[in-house]
């Protein structure tokens, strides 16, 4: 689990920045980027339009036994909202403040917003964007897609939208199976190895330890992505037999048999 989310929500905020009306102001996973102030109004962190991308709600169906590495049903999140400077009030100080807001929405403010959905969508679709090319790989198919306008505490609608989709995801790989460049996971971390500064190489090489490096036997491997017990395993005549305390049972090659036991 998770690998493949996090390639997902780190692919869809390079698949946008600087193709949309909020230029490179795509941010992943951002805390603050909306809350709600002590007068019911929407504050953010930001000082100019921006999308935030978060990875929602999963839910899987296990059909391999005790499988632990589905993704199944991901929401992909978006925020999204325009920003204005708002006088709020300090409740420690009783002093106004200038801060960052969000407005109450108006007709300009309103298309803006529409455009930006609709070039999520543009983008998320493109054949020449190459990180958009990486999402639709880990994604097997679009299930549901909701737009919600945000609202004040006092019911006024503000200048900003929430648009989930709901995907479903690719399984993760499992561990040790295969590296993970080798793996689904390999295109997203051949165009992440080029994009510049430390927290994309911090971010590949995570993913690369929390894959494993591959190799692992076969039978490692089946019970992994199986949750299989030991016991379960060798019934299937796959897995080390008992008195092999390191594992390291070889793996079966030949068989050989007498035939003048065998009755005619």
């Amino acid at each position: 689990m998770s690998l493949v989310r996090m390639a997902l929500r780190i692919a869809v905020v390079q698949a946008l920045r600087g193709r949309t009306l909020v230029g490179d102001n795509v941010l992943d996973s951002r805390i603050g980027v909306i809350e709600v102030g002590s007068d019911g109004g929407a504050l953010t962190n930001q000082n100019k339009p921006f999308i935030a991308v978060y990875t929602g709600a999963g839910e899987s169906e296990v059909k391999d036994l005790r499988a632990l590495n589905g993704n199944g049903l991901t929401w992909l999140v978006f925020e999204l909202g325009a920003t204005a400077k708002m006088a709020v009030m300090n409740p420690d100080t009783d002093a106004s403040e200038i801060v960052p807001g969000i407005p109450a929405t108006d007709d300009a403010l309103e298309l803006m917003l529409d455009l930006t959905v609709r070039e999520i969508g543009d983008v998320l679709t493109d054949p020449g964007n190459a990180w958009a090319d990486i999402y639709r790989g880990l994604v097997t198919r679009v299930t549901k897609i909701e737009i919600e306008p945000l609202r004040s505490e006092g019911g006024q609608r503000l200048a900003a939208r929430q648009v989930r989709i709901a995907v479903e995801l690719a399984p993760d790989p499992v561990l040790g199976e295969r590296s993970a460049d080798d793996s689904i996971l390999g295109p997203f971390l051949k165009a992440l190895d080029a994009v510049p500064g430390p927290i994309a190489a911090s971010q590949a090489g995570m993913i690369r330890e929390a894959a494993g490096v591959g190799g692992a036997p076969d039978w490692q491997v089946v019970q992994r992505r199986m949750g299989m017990t030991a016991g379960e395993l060798r019934a299937l005549g796959l897995g080390p037999i008992e008195q092999d305390e390191d594992r390291s049972t070889p793996a079966l090659t030949a068989v050989e048999h007498d035939v003048r036991q065998v009755a005619p």
